[in-house]
């Protein structure tokens, strides 16, 4: 993520996995990186909006994850 707080990035994810965004499948795109971000709570948030949106290649990637 371009920024590391937080406290920014959480309220964006929530309207990027909400149905307010017709263009999930570029918001999944954009959110994917984040699941390797250095803080947990992005990385949390990530791994929340990608499971709600019900992206294929994101639920995969999840899946993966999930099972380390």
């Amino acid at each position: 993520m371009v920024d590391p707080d937080p406290a920014l990035v959480r309220p964006l994810i929530a309207i990027l996995r909400g149905g307010r965004n017709p263009f999930n499948r570029s918001a999944a795109a954009h959110a994917l990186p984040g699941l390797a971000d250095s803080s947990k709570e992005v990385r949390f948030w990530c791994a929340f909006a990608l499971g709600e949106m019900g992206d294929a290649d994101a639920l995969l990637l999840l899946k993966k994850l999930a099972a380390k």
